[in-house]
């Protein structure tokens, strides 16, 4: 029998034996395995149930545990949990959905979950990844994380919605995020596209958006002043009605948060009269509101947010990739929502021929 291996790196022995078997597809008997890799037979079946589950082995029953060539061959990605929460779960479901699909055809995918982050290398080693992405990372973990894996040589990409407003995110960084900048300049074009002059905002507090966008809409000659700016649900009619007895309003922007939606809807239900140019982000929730008050029409603008984060998270699944093979530090790019408004496109491009000419 060979020297014990410690149980850290069982997986990752255990996967080098698979791939050295090519010349066939069954697996010899437990017993056998672990008396190659000199470690337990508890512990060699308790990975290989784990990659039976992940598909890499198929069981058949009083003949063996069997592979194929095309399961051995791929790497195995890591997608990173949040590791502040006890119970592991993904933050950006559309994110996490969007690298999926492009990781699935060439890699095996798996959830990391780690208490400790000291915990992060032996556990890659373990597990043979080939790299490693975090959706939405942690503010307090994110700079040790990124020195450890530079460290150890560890392929990662970190993909999210405000990764360079919570982050010193620097050039080359293997970064993909939302693009605050643009998505605030692109919201002004829209009002100013269709002439629309005295603007409310109404957003969640904290929002990064709310000074940029102040910023952006400056440039057509509109002013934002504080009272037009919402940033509770529950302060909406109190404000809305104050603000018309002065303040034409002819058009509000809708910085996503449900309990917004809601009232919203109700207020404008209640004063048809009040119909301002709606800027809102075509989320479930609107679809469902519109259904039940047909009255108010709203044209999307941008596409959906869910189409968005599935691209964001195929981006970064293209960058890791890029990562793992040899292109270790890559520009950070920041991405932002297709324009799906025919008017404002058009508005666009005879706007940027005026600046041209």
């Amino acid at each position: 029998m060979k020297n014990s291996i410690p149980k850290n790196e069982v997986r990752a022995a255990l996967a080098e034996y698979i791939k050295a078997r090519s010349d066939t597809d069954r697996l010899p008997p437990l017993r056998t395995i672990s008396q190659e890799l000199g470690t337990s037979i508890y512990l060699i079946r308790k990975h290989l149930d784990a990659m039976q589950r992940e598909g890499i082995l198929q069981a058949k029953n009083r003949v063996g545990m069997f592979l194929t060539a095309s399961q051995v061959q791929r790497p195995t990605i890591g997608i990173i949990t949040n590791p502040s929460d006890s119970d592991p779960y993904i933050d950006s479901p559309n994110i996490y959905t969007g690298m999926i699909y492009e990781l699935s055809c060439n890699y095996l995918v798996r959830a990391i979950h780690f208490k400790k982050l000291d915990e992060l290398p032996q556990l890659v080693k373990s597990l043979g990844l080939a790299g490693l992405a975090w959706v939405e990372p942690v503010s307090e973990i994110f700079p040790q994380l990124k020195q450890l894996c530079e460290k150890h040589g560890i392929p990662l990409v970190l993909c999210g919605q405000n990764l360079f407003i919570k982050h010193s995110i620097k050039r080359f960084s293997n970064a993909i995020s939302l693009d605050w900048e643009r998505l605030a300049r692109l919201r002004a074009d829209y009002f100013a596209a269709y002439g629309k002059r005295h603007i409310v905002y109404y957003a969640i507090h904290d929002t990064p958006s709310v000074p940029i966008f102040r910023q952006e809409l400056a440039k057509h000659g509109i002013e934002l002043p504080d009272e037009c700016i919402i940033p509770k649900a529950e302060l909406l009619e109190t404000q809305l009605k104050k603000l018309q007895k002065s303040y034409p309003i002819d058009g509000l922007l809708i910085d996503g948060a449900s309990g917004f939606y809601e009232t919203l809807f109700a207020y404008m239900h209640s004063h048809p009269d009040f119909r301002p140019l709606l800027s809102i982000e075509c989320h479930p929730l609107v679809l469902y509101l519109m259904r039940q008050y047909p009255e108010i029409n709203i044209d999307f603008q941008f596409e959906t947010w869910q189409d968005f984060y599935f691209r964001l998270g195929k981006d970064a699944a293209k960058m890791l990739e890029n990562a793992m093979d040899g292109t270790w530090r890559q520009t950070a790019e920041k991405h932002c929502p297709i324009i799906i408004d025919k008017h404002f496109i058009q508005w666009q491009k005879s706007n940027k021929r005026g600046k041209e000419q």
